[in-house]
């Protein structure tokens, strides 16, 4: 397995993991999947933009596995930047 930070090229196939994820969490708390699978290209550019941090994929002979997003932000106790694990995904045949 290689790590390393994403480019430009792996955006298609990160947004995709990201929208599975979505689908998901809106099973959970009645969100509809036809606003998630309506809106999500927008919203996920947007966030590229809104946060200041990384994603890293992890590859498996060349096919990308999963993906992490990291992002700066605020510890709410001592006020000190950190780092905050926004999204974390691994396709199902890599778990």
């Amino acid at each position: 397995m290689e790590l390393r930070q994403a480019v430009q090229e792996d955006l298609p196939e990160i947004m995709e993991m990201d929208k599975k994820t979505l689908l998901y969490d809106a099973s959970l708390c009645g969100i509809i999947p036809e606003q998630i699978e309506k809106n999500h290209q927008a919203l996920f550019e947007k966030a590229l933009t809104r946060f200041e941090g990384e994603i890293w994929v992890a590859e498996v002979d060349g096919t990308i596995a999963g993906f992490i997003w990291v992002i700066k932000s605020v510890d709410y106790f001592s006020g000190h930047p950190i780092g905050f694990l926004l999204k974390l995904y691994v396709k199902e045949e890599f778990r």
